[in-house]
């Protein structure tokens, strides 16, 4: 992230949207805090928080984030109002199958698992993480992965905003040609305008601009 910290952006301010902390066993090791300071020092309006497949650090990362406030208007009784200097973003990076019920493979027959994060914009937004991330436990539980499929995802996609994410996703697996993932598209059928109406798809590029949107 130290990168970030020299480029000018003029009018705008880079927010990290795809971040792992030290609850993404063996991927992150970064605690909470020492994010914020970092997203304080390189002047961040806002940092995202998504870590494989769980939201264990949720509570503890919006509440470091309201350590430090600032004005934010009044309330309809008068009452002066305060957010985060940094707004915490709510996300995960979730494992997506074909099937989350099924637990049997084979060595030619593997458990293909494609990466995708999902970030909350609203209430709703994160009341659906909440639901995907426990149904991946208690449903799509296999060897150390909790997984969701694109049922899960058509039917708890409001209020979400879904990125093209990292190289161990759909779209940029296929940017890439990787011809072993067109049979999987195929049986999937993933279709942005069907599974995800009602939500945001968002490119995931090497440096995002803008948080626009998200409460």
């Amino acid at each position: 992230m130290k990168l970030f910290c020299r480029i000018d952006f003029a009018m705008n301010r880079f927010s990290h949207l795809h971040v792992h902390t030290q609850y993404s066993l063996l991927d992150g090791a970064a605690s909470i805090e020492s994010l914020y300071k970092k997203a304080a020092k390189c002047d961040m309006p806002a940092i995202a928080m998504t870590d494989h497949g769980n939201m264990f650090g949720a509570f503890e990362f919006v509440a470091e984030a309201w350590k430090k406030t600032k004005p934010a208007g009044r309330d309809e009784d008068g009452n002066e109002k305060f957010e985060p200097v940094i707004k915490p973003i709510i996300g995960c990076e979730f494992y997506v199958v074909e099937d989350r019920f099924r637990k049997t493979f084979t060595k030619d027959d593997k458990d293909k698992r494609y990466h995708q994060v999902l970030l909350a914009k609203n209430k709703k937004g994160y009341e659906n993480l909440v639901k995907l991330t426990s149904l991946g436990y208690i449903e799509g539980m296999y060897s150390k992965y909790p997984r969701i499929d694109k049922g899960l995802i058509e039917k708890y996609h409001e209020g979400l905003i879904a990125t093209t994410c990292c190289i161990g996703a759909y779209v940029p697996l296929v940017a890439l040609g990787l011809m072993y993932l067109k049979p999987f598209c195929k049986k999937v059928k993933m279709k942005p305008k069907k599974n995800f109406s009602g939500g945001t798809i968002s490119l995931e590029t090497i440096i995002l601009l803008s948080c626009k949107g998200i409460t």
